[in-house]
């Protein structure tokens, strides 16, 4: 596989994504952190693309660094329940990570524990830091035996300043996850917005203890 054009063509698709007219979506959930909307996914097809926005109150570089687990000290780890285990695998140029990530079983076992491998390329400019992951097949990364192997189509996380307010950043997600396995809709449909939402105070309280 050519990493380096497989991620341009990821970046493509991620920028489409967050030039979404916002009329197309639909909120599905509302904490006092963040806003959670859906609408369906052109890119996996009869289910949803799931956006999610906030504001972390810190810079969008330390947002990044706490978010991204492919930084030279990752933090991901530190606070997201939701992740076991992930780690850059290779580094096909120095913006381009594939990265191996194991996640924990979630809905009281009925969505057992997933692994994704993800070719993921970084965008830093002057108004936003952003990623671009898809998921793809890596013949050094062998299924494990103990996960089901999960599929992630064009997603992203983007981290905006804010202007006028250094240590604020607009936090913003995009996922649409083929968990894959024999699950219904409705878990997968409870899983994946309340999985985003959670992000969100789960972050903010790991940077104000880093603060401290």
């Amino acid at each position: 596989m050519d990493f380096v054009a497989k991620a341009a063509e990821t970046v493509k698709r991620v920028l489409e994504l967050e030039n979404l007219d916002n009329t197309s979506w639909t909120k599905v959930k509302e904490t006092k952190d963040c806003t959670v909307y859906s609408r369906p996914s052109d890119d996996f097809k009869g289910h949803n693309l799931y956006k999610a926005e906030g504001i972390i109150p810190a810079a969008a570089d330390k947002v990044f660094a706490f978010a991204y687990p492919g930084v030279e000290r990752p933090r991901r780890k530190e606070w997201d329940s939701s992740i076991t285990d992930s780690r850059v695998i290779e580094k096909p140029t120095p913006d381009i990570d594939i990265i191996l990530s194991h996640t924990a079983p979630a809905l009281m076992g009925i969505i057992s524990a997933r692994e994704f491998v993800d070719l993921i390329k970084v965008t830093s400019e002057p108004d936003r830091i952003f990623t671009a992951a898809v998921s793809i097949d890596h013949p050094n990364i062998p299924h494990s035996k103990n996960h089901v192997r999960g599929f992630n189509y064009p997603q992203s996380i983007f981290c905006y300043r804010i202007p006028g307010k250094p240590n604020e950043t607009r936090f913003v997600q995009y996922v649409q996850t083929d968990l894959r396995g024999m699950l219904p809709s409705s878990a997968v449909e409870s899983a994946i917005p309340s999985a985003m939402a959670n992000t969100y105070p789960q972050l903010k309280t790991a940077i104000a203890k880093d603060a401290n």
